[in-house]
């Protein structure tokens, strides 16, 4: 179990550093006229979501007061050939998102969550920053192995340079159950996303001349999320899930409880 859990890690980090070398996305947007935008919008908006949404939990108890954790998390959204245009013009297969996340205990089987990141993709600075509440409702069930039951709501907002804005709402459902060292966990959630573009787009021809495009789109999907956390040593948490949505995503990380 500890072998399968690091080598899905691995595959993570590999996808991670293949994305990289994908051709600039950003480019590839702003050489979208506002039609082919509202042809291709819907793909991209729903496979932020998809990412944004991701890794968000990895059981679904909380801490207690005050006990927390910390560590890094990595989300890779799949895409398809054929999926998405202008993903396809770009030849991305696979959207990143790596963020540093820390959970916190509260009372009452409450904690928050705030996840964030700041660094450079492709000549845009990218960020991602956003915050959450999380429920476990383990403390009205007073069933002895009864499985953890939780529920969460959050808002994330990604930045891609000047051109885009994403604001991802989401509220999942989960349940895990605790067996030594391992933890199986299954989550619900639904993930609605606004994003923002804004760029400047040349016509060509003859008398080229440029416009400026500032669109907003809503997308919304759902996703069934099945994961397992291993604790090899006390306080180290390592998880991995996969979620099957719209376009299915795996998310693994690593972190230290407190």
């Amino acid at each position: 179990m500890k072998c399968l859990t690091i080598i899905l890690v691995l595959v993570v980090l590999v996808i991670l550093v293949q994305a990289a070398t994908a051709d600039d996305i950003f480019e590839t947007i702003k050489n979208q006229s506002l039609d082919s935008l509202r042809a291709e919008a819907k793909p991209l908006v729903q496979v932020f979501g998809a990412a944004m949404g991701g890794g968000l939990y990895y059981s679904a108890s909380t801490h207690g007061l005050l006990g927390f954790d910390v560590g890094v998390r990595g989300m890779v959204v799949i895409v398809p050939d054929g999926e998405s245009q202008l993903l396809d013009d770009a030849e991305v297969n696979y959207i990143p998102l790596p963020v540093i996340q820390a959970n916190v205990g509260l009372p009452l089987g409450l904690g928050v969550i705030a996840r964030g990141v700041a660094y450079k993709f492709q000549g845009q600075t990218v960020s991602v920053f956003g915050a959450g509440v999380k429920y476990d409702a383990k403390e009205m069930i007073p069933i002895p192995m009864f499985p953890h039951v939780g529920a969460m709501i959050a808002y994330q907002q990604f930045k891609g340079g000047d051109i885009l804005t994403a604001n991802v709402f989401s509220v999942h459902f989960m349940a895990s159950q605790s067996f030594v060292m391992i933890e199986p966990y299954i989550g619900y959630g639904y993930d609605r996303t606004t994003m923002n573009f804004k760029y400047t787009y040349t016509v060509a021809g003859p008398t080229a001349y440029t416009t400026y495009i500032d669109e907003k789109f809503t997308e919304a999907i759902s996703r069934l999320t099945v994961g397992l956390k291993f604790s090899p040593f006390p306080l180290l948490n390592v998880y991995a899930d996969y979620s099957l949505s719209t376009f299915n995503s795996v998310s693994a990380g690593l972190s230290v409880s407190f």
